[in-house]
Formats: C-alpha cells, sequence, structure tokens
C-alpha cells in the first residue's frame, strides 16, 4: 500500500505537472515533519525507545523500510528530489544497508510501472 502513493503521483504528474507543488508541499507537511532521522539504537535491547524514527530498536529495520517507500519511492515519482531526501536515504541505509535499499529501490521501480 505504501509504494501505491507514489505510483499513483506519478500517475497523476504525467497528466497534471502543475500539481507538483502541491504534492511536493503535502509530503513535506506531512511526512517528512514526520520523520525522526537517528538510525542508532540507544540499547538494542530495550523495546521502549531508541532507534530508527524514535521506535523501538526491535523495529527499526520496519520503520526504515517504511520510510523508504514512503519517501525515497517519491525521488523515482518525480514528486522529491535526491538532494532533499539525502538526509532520509542515509538514514533509512545505516539501518538497513546499500544493498537491501537497492533492492528496495528496484521494486519501487517496478510498482510505478504496474497498470492502474
Amino acid at each position: 500500500m505504501i509504494l501505491e502513493e507514489s505510483r499513483v503521483e506519478a500517475a497523476h504528474l504525467t497528466r497534471r505537472p502543475q500539481d507538483r507543488p502541491w504534492l511536493r508541499a503535502m509530503i513535506q507537511s506531512l511526512i517528512l515533519s514526520e520523520i525522526t532521522l537517528d538510525p542508532t539504537p540507544t540499547d538494542p535491547t530495550d523495546l521502549t525507545g531508541g532507534g530508527f524514527g524514535g521506535v523501538a530498536a526491535g523495529r527499526s529495520r520496519t520503520v526504515a523500510a517504511q520510510a523508504a517507500g514512503l519517501v525515497l519511492a517519491r525521488v523515482d515519482a518525480h514528486v522529491l528530489t535526491e538532494d532533499e531526501t539525502r538526509p532520509v536515504r542515509d538514514a533509512v541505509t545505516a539501518v538497513l544497508g546499500a544493498d537491501l535499499v537497492a533492492e528496495l529501490a528496484q521494486g519501487v521501480r517496478g510498482a510505478k510501472q504496474a497498470a492502474e
């Protein structure tokens, strides 16, 4: 479901590219403003705090993958730029590793090409 948002936005922008500023403002206000970029858990055995996004260390990988789907997928959709999402990409990569982030990016590109 997370990838559906960026797929729909990419399709919408092919029809109405003038809406890009509105999509960007929405994403910056509702999504980017809510992401905490501390990828380092304070204590891996503590399931109550620390870690990526301010969640428990045990959930850091899940939250990092969600952030990749919500934010990094929008680079491929041409809604956000690589420069403005670099802090999120760096934090996601720190948690998931470069290989998994690259694999997720391939999945995002495949989802974007799915028919409506």
